[in-house]
């Protein structure tokens, strides 16, 4: 045989037909329920409020800020359930003697919660039902604060933020 027809077969036969193409990787997850605030893939979900993840487990939010929830699927017959896990700092108590944190969902304010102690806290409240699909949810804490060294205005350290189902 021919070396140049060699060439052809050797060079013909080396050559694979492409893998078909993929799909691009989506870029962000669907809307949550419940966001851990120091989930990069959460932030589309944070709409206003929030500094960047300090200690790799929460962000200080502003005086005031704004999550975007997706209900839980029974929300809309039965309410669900709002949770939100925070940290108050000992030094923002100090200065502060009480904190105290009010939530709205889509404009409807739920009761505040008041602490005097610093540490790991919860608010918990129960939400009426829901029609939209995500929700605003607000939160304004009635003090700001100020740490020594940082001019950002600061409101309480958030971990998680979310609708549970009632």
């Amino acid at each position: 045989m021919p070396r140049a027809l060699l060439i052809l077969f050797a060079v013909a036969g080396s050559c694979e037909t492409p893998p078909p193409p993929q799909a691009p990787p989506p870029l962000h997850r669907a809307f949550e329920a419940m966001v851990d605030v120091a989930d990069p893939d959460v932030e589309v979900q944070l709409v206003k409020g929030f500094h960047k993840i300090e200690w790799g487990s929460g962000r200080w939010t502003k005086q005031s800020f704004t999550v975007s929830l997706k209900p839980p699927r029974t929300a809309h017959e039965r309410g669900a359930t709002l949770r939100v896990k925070l940290d108050l700092p000992r030094a923002l108590i100090e200065q502060e003697e009480s904190v105290s944190l009010a939530c709205t969902i889509d404009g409807k304010g739920l009761t505040e919660e008041r602490w005097k102690t610093s540490g790991a806290h919860v608010l918990t409240r129960d939400v009426p039902a829901l029609t939209a699909d995500p929700v605003a949810v607000t939160c304004t804490v009635d003090k700001k604060y100020t740490a020594p060294g940082d001019s950002r205005e600061l409101g309480v350290v958030l971990h998680a933020i979310g609708l549970e189902p009632n």
